[in-house]
């Protein structure tokens, strides 16, 4: 069927290939989160998903201009205005028209549509507040005339939005002016109420974050490889085994040779009890009494207990120096019995990391630097070591670089 259609997302994709395999992404990456919305009643995770396919299907369509598709190799043609290739704009506009349509009678009729846009508009750099992204896009109006003129092969983009569910271009052309307005005028109504929770600020943020993951890892050609099953009990082995070798030492303390133990089997017996509601817990212990190894393994078998649930989590751990960090991957690796390296069991992540990837269980398949760079700072591992500005980066950043690990 592709071999009918000619516009194309880059050299060597056809868009309707990339937007519909892009909106594949963006509901698989969904679905991993619908355990979480299941949490929240204000988010259904019915809603969540069809935010997320809308956001795939559409976050390209702007590409469909003369000014884009003759910018692509082999004419690399120069526009007057470089302005008139770009597609974010056009693309987050009529993003708000489908999404409009589609949750027209749902609650978050006005939210949903304003922050799928919202994530499109910004897809290529950073999120803007919903006033000053809606600003721009008014300000924008007679490049979006100008660019809604150069879509030379309309009935072709219409096919592909038809074969998608949504509504085609040709219904949104008429209404352009009118979706431009409605989309400033709902960014201005969309004042935060004091009080009110963060759910929308994580919504925005998470669907920013699914739309950014999915459209690299589609334009790279690398797919979301199975999640892996990381056992606990390689962790209580490997305690074990310390355990006893430090009691075999000269110098052993019996006395801090029981504390680690004591910590160990209460935080053990711990994640087997607590409520899987309850998101916060904190320890103390002195020095030397194997706080990171209890921990991990506290955390490995909550998470045992959430993908029993559906949830399929992963597990950060975070630290304040690089130097504690690289110590502690080390003898996590060990713990875990990973392979050295990068690997989607573990791995390591700030600004001075390896970037070099591989799968644990295929040695010998190697990555160029390019996609192991994606595969690393997308967080594609089950267990991730990461430095406390990574980690902020990723629940409160605003550049995609940043946010696109929020998922995970």
């Amino acid at each position: 069927m592709s071999s009918s259609f000619q516009l194309r997302a880059r050299p060597n994709r056809l868009l309707r290939d990339h937007l519909l395999g892009v909106a594949e992404n963006c509901e698989r990456l969904t679905d991993d989160l619908l355990p979480i919305c299941a949490q929240n009643p204000q988010l259904s995770a019915a809603t969540l998903r069809k935010a997320a396919y809308v956001l795939g299907i559409a976050h390209d369509v702007g590409k469909a201009t003369r000014y884009f598709q003759d910018w692509l190799p082999p004419k690399k043609a120069r526009p007057k205005d470089l302005m008139l290739k770009s597609h974010s704009m056009l693309s987050a506009v009529y993003a708000y028209f489908a999404a409009g349509r589609l949750f027209s009678e749902s609650d978050h009729g006005q939210v949903v549509p304003l922050y799928v846009s919202l994530a499109i508009q910004a897809h290529h750099g950073a999120l803007n507040s919903p006033t000053i992204a809606a600003t721009k896009s008014f300000g924008f109006r007679d490049t979006l005339a100008e660019q809604i003129s150069a879509i030379e092969r309309r009935n072709e983009l219409d096919l592909i939005l038809k074969e998608a569910q949504l509504p085609t271009f040709s219904e949104f052309e008429s209404q352009i002016k009118t979706q431009v307005q409605r989309r400033l005028r709902a960014s201005v109504e969309l004042v935060r109420v004091p009080g009110e929770d963060l759910t929308r600020f994580f919504l925005l943020n998470m669907l920013f974050s699914v739309l950014i993951d999915a459209d690299r890892m589609d334009a790279a050609g690398l797919p979301f490889r199975k999640r892996r099953e990381v056992s606990s009990k390689t962790v209580e082995a490997y305690v074990h085994g310390l355990s006893e070798a430090s009691r075999r030492g000269r110098n052993a303390d019996e006395n801090v040779a029981q504390g680690r133990d004591e910590l160990f089997r209460m935080l053990s017996e711990k994640a087997a009890l607590v409520p899987l509601h309850q998101h916060v817990f904190s320890v103390t212990a002195p020095t030397g009494f194997g706080k990171t190894l209890a921990g991990l393994n506290f955390a490995l078998k909550l998470r045992e207990r959430l993908r029993k649930n559906g949830s399929p989590s992963r597990v950060v751990y975070v630290a304040p120096y690089l130097s504690i960090l690289d110590q502690n991957f080390q003898r996590i690796a060990e713990a875990l019995e990973a392979a050295p390296g990068q690997t989607d069991i573990l791995l390591l992540h700030h600004h001075l990391a390896d970037m070099q990837y591989q799968i644990s269980e295929l040695p010998g398949e190697t990555f160029s630097t390019l996609e192991s760079e994606l595969l690393v700072e997308g967080w594609n591992a089950e267990v991730i070591v990461t430095s406390f500005i990574q980690f902020f980066y990723a629940v409160i950043g605003s550049k995609a670089s940043q946010l696109r690990k929020l998922h995970n």
